[in-house]
């Protein structure tokens, strides 16, 4: 079944933000726990502490996002620029990680000499990213400063409509070019359907108990396509490593044809992007025409 973005229909849009009353308790939440995390990776980068401290990167990201449309605050981009570089810092440490387990589900013949070696570099590069990551985030001091209430009190009312309209709309676009199969294009929707997803969450949290519809239609497509962006990236690795070791281009021979297959089901079971996603828009009124003179 292939993805459908449909187009948003008018509807009423969320509500007006006044930043002093709505966004500065949570964004102070939002900023110690992403601290807190942050003082747990530098201290055990585990794979779950790695994955959290990412997940609240990139929330504090789309607050930034949703902050900036009517600041321009320098502590604002400070903090967007130092948040960017914790997201870079952290991949390489995560990737390894989910390739050896995504290796591990994928091969049952684990004894397979060339299966061994490339395991072994597996692990020796997540231990090796394990070590190095404390230092490196002590280096860069990816830590965001604290913005004071009366900053938040001195800014506009927040109107996220055209944001999330922005949001929507590169994701369709880039959704639309994703249709090719490509890897850079797969990931490239999915960071912008990560950007849309964390800002739907700010604006519209859900009842406690009560999940958001669209909410949950942005969190499958993401596990989706983050699943087969893991895919991706695991089989260039094992077609680079197949290229220097034998056994293992014995190995990968005759099950190329069987991952591409899986890799094909894994595109074709991507959800549908319902329609009461564009729920969330404003409606679009389209410009007046001008009356001559």
């Amino acid at each position: 079944m292939t993805m459908k973005v449909l187009p948003p229909p008018p509807v009423t849009g969320p509500p007006v933000f006044r930043p002093n009353l709505a966004l500065a308790g949570s964004w102070e939440r939002e900023r110690q726990r992403h601290k807190r995390l942050l003082r747990q990776c530098r201290r055990q980068p585990s794979g779950r502490n790695i994955h959290d401290l990412r997940i609240a990167t990139r929330r504090l990201l789309a607050y930034l996002g949703l902050l900036r449309t009517v600041s321009s605050l320098r502590v604002l981009r400070r903090s967007q620029k130092k948040l960017k570089k914790l997201l870079r810092l952290t991949a390489p440490a995560r990737d390894a990680r989910v390739q050896l387990r995504l290796l591990g589900r994928l091969a049952r013949d684990q004894r397979h000499p060339g299966l061994r070696k490339i395991r072994r570099q597996l692990k020796a590069r997540t231990r090796r990213l394990a070590r190095e990551l404390p230092a490196e985030l002590k280096r860069c001091q990816p830590t965001v400063r604290r913005i004071p209430p009366d900053r938040f009190a001195s800014l506009p009312p927040i109107t996220p409509g055209p944001l999330l309209r922005l949001k929507f709309n590169r994701l369709r676009e880039r959704l639309r070019a994703a249709r090719t199969g490509e890897t850079s294009a797969l990931h490239q929707a999915r960071l912008t359907l990560k950007q849309l997803r964390y800002l739907v969450e700010i604006i519209l949290p859900p009842s406690p108990g009560q999940a958001l519809k669209p909410l949950e239609q942005l969190t499958a497509i993401q596990s989706a396509l983050g699943e087969l962006h893991d895919f991706d990236l695991l089989l260039r690795r094992l077609e680079t490593y197949a290229r220097r070791h034998k056994p293992l281009a014995a190995w990968l021979r005759p099950r190329r044809a069987a991952l591409r297959r899986r890799r094909q089901a894994l595109r074709r079971a991507r959800p549908q992007l319902a329609m009461e996603l564009a729920a969330l828009l404003p409606p679009h009124r389209p410009p007046a025409a001008k009356t001559p003179a």
